[in-house]
């Protein structure tokens, strides 16, 4: 191997170990957030039944055994930031409420498009390596975290927003 190729595989598991971190954070986000929504299909929407996240979470623990990586605890300013402002926004105190909804549901998009970002950087780091079992599976999670991010679209546009009128 070439010194970069050394240095991807160093990234790619650097990245590997902190999106499982994240993912098991956004885990407990989503129950938090499809817990705390007002409109029943958010709350089926944001359910981690319903965006696979445990799926991830196994399919991350697939790359991460064969590449022989530990989990690691990272520190991601965006990513502490992001949740901070979710579990603020769904704090027992605050009613639930249409316009809740409107919130919970824009968090929602939003870690789903990190996610989306993650899952393809490390789809195409993968590549690269030559890792196609992780590839696959790391392709399969950013294609479930984008079909997850439309089904939030459509509820906005044809459930939430006609609702809130």
């Amino acid at each position: 191997m070439n010194e970069t190729t050394l240095n991807l595989s160093a990234v790619y598991s650097q990245r590997l170990a902190a999106l499982m971190d994240r993912e098991k954070k956004y885990l407990k986000c989503f129950r938090d957030m499809s817990a705390a929504a007002f409109t029943d299909e958010l709350k089926t929407a944001l359910s981690p039944s319903s965006t696979e996240m445990d799926q991830h979470i196994e399919r991350l623990k697939q790359c991460m055994t064969r590449q022989k990586i530990k989990g690691a605890n990272t520190n991601d300013i965006l990513t502490d930031t992001l949740l901070k402002l979710c579990a603020d926004l769904i704090k027992p105190k605050k009613k639930s409420s249409r316009a809740r909804d409107i919130d919970i549901l824009e968090y929602g998009q939003l870690i789903f498009q990190l996610k989306v970002s993650a899952y393809q950087s490390l789809h195409l780091m993968a590549l690269t390596l030559q890792q196609d079992e992780d590839a696959i599976l790391l392709e399969q999670c950013s294609k479930d975290n984008q079909n997850s991010n439309s089904y939030l679209l459509q509820i906005s546009g044809n459930i939430i927003y006609p609702e809130s009128m």
